[in-house]
């Protein structure tokens, strides 16, 4: 009885480390694997938790000018662009097409909100 109570103090004062060590022999060399079930409750690795990273770069994509004020549309993207006229006639007229990339969210939602108000189909990714 006296092995009995000192193994299980030996036990009682094992590291994280050790106890891995110990299943990892008593697995390896005698087939016993640990139960990881203790009372109807299943003990696995701690989740570690999703880090939400906020998005900080933007891209603005033109779907479509619209129908009604696709000369607006393009002079509002020359403005806020800076691009030449042609540039932004091949841009409107292949939509959907990248505007501008790489920046910042204000950027993208007064880029997003002009065009919007214009008429056009514009996304931010």
């Amino acid at each position: 009885m006296e092995n009995l109570e000192k193994l299980a103090e030996d036990l009682s004062n094992l590291t994280v480390l050790q106890c891995y060590q110990l299943a990892k022999i008593m697995k390896d060399e005698y087939g016993i694997e640990p139960n990881t079930k203790i009372v109807g409750v299943n003990v696995s690795p701690i989740p570690t938790p999703e880090i939400e990273v906020e998005k900080t770069i933007f891209d603005v994509v033109l779907k479509s000018a619209g129908s009604t004020n696709k000369l607006g549309v393009i002079k509002s993207i020359k403005e806020m662009t800076g691009q030449s006229l042609l540039e932004i006639k091949n841009l409107v007229d292949n939509a959907p097409s990248k505007l501008k990339e790489n920046i910042s969210k204000d950027e993208a939602m007064a880029l997003l909100n002009v065009l919007k108000e214009l008429g056009a189909d514009v996304e931010v990714l």
